[in-house]
C-alpha cells in the first residue's frame, strides 16, 4: 500500500488498474524515408498507373481524398469543424457525441494543420522524397460499440499515414455495459462499479484481439 492509499484508504471505496490511452501508428515503413523516391516512384507508376509524377499529380491525389470526406461528410449529416488554436478537442467534440448518443458511428470530423511526413516532389531536380511538412489532416471521432470513444487520424497526402487512438476504459465501459453491470464513469476514472472484481478481470483479460476484432466488425 502506497502512502496516498494508506492516508486516505477509508475513502477508497475500491481499486483497480487497466490501460489507459493508446495510440497505433499506421504507415508503410518502405515510403517513410527522404531515400524512397525511387520506390515511390515505381509503385505509383506501376499499382495506380500515374502519369509521370509532378506537383500536380500528388495536389490531385490529395484534392480527391479531400472531396471524398467533404461529400460523404454531407451526404451523412456529418460536421467538419476546424479547432481554434488553444481548444481543447476533447471539450469541442463533447456535443457531437451527446448527439450521436449510444450509436455507433462517426460523430464529428475535425479538421487540423499540422506536421506530416509526406512526399514531395522538388520541380527542379525531377526528384521526390519523403519531407516533414504542414498540411491539413482529419480526425475522424467515432463510436465503435466494441472499443467507445476513439478517434481515426488520416493524412490525405501519400503515402497517407494514420493514427488510431483509443482508451482502455472507454474499452472496459462497453464491456461493463455489454454485462449489465452497472457504473459510473468520470473522465478516465471509474468512481463506482456493482462489481468491482469483474471490473479487473475484464481489465485483465483486455488484448490486442479485442481491438483486432473491433477492426474487423467496422472493415
Amino acid at each position: 500500500m502506497n502512502r496516498f492509499e494508506k492516508h486516505h484508504r477509508l475513502a477508497i471505496d475500491f481499486g483497480y488498474s487497466c490501460f489507459d490511452r493508446m495510440v497505433f501508428n499506421g504507415y508503410i515503413p518502405a515510403f517513410q524515408h527522404s531515400a524512397c523516391g525511387g520506390t515511390i516512384y515505381w509503385f505509383l507508376r506501376r499499382h495506380r498507373k500515374a502519369p509521370p509524377l509532378g506537383r500536380a499529380y500528388f495536389s490531385k491525389i490529395s484534392r480527391d481524398y479531400h472531396d471524398f470526406v467533404e461529400q460523404r461528410a454531407s451526404a451523412d449529416g456529418i460536421d467538419i469543424i476546424t479547432p481554434d488554436k488553444g481548444d481543447r478537442r476533447e471539450e469541442l467534440v463533447e456535443p457531437f457525441f451527446q448527439q450521436l448518443g449510444a450509436r455507433r458511428g462517426v460523430a464529428v470530423i475535425l479538421k487540423a494543420r499540422e506536421a506530416e511526413r509526406i512526399a514531395w516532389y522538388f520541380a527542379r531536380t525531377r526528384r521526390t522524397s519523403i519531407e516533414r511538412r504542414y498540411v491539413d489532416l482529419y480526425y475522424f471521432y467515432l463510436n465503435d460499440p466494441q472499443c467507445g470513444r476513439m478517434f481515426l487520424r488520416i493524412c490525405p497526402y501519400f503515402p497517407f499515414n494514420i493514427k488510431v487512438w483509443l482508451n482502455g476504459h472507454n474499452w472496459l465501459a462497453c464491456q461493463l455495459q455489454r454485462e449489465n453491470i452497472g457504473f459510473e464513469k468520470s473522465d478516465n476514472l471509474f468512481t463506482r462499479c456493482d462489481n468491482p472484481q469483474r471490473l479487473q478481470e475484464l481489465a485483465d483479460a483486455f488484448s490486442a484481439n479485442d481491438i483486432l476484432f473491433s477492426a474487423s466488425k467496422a472493415g
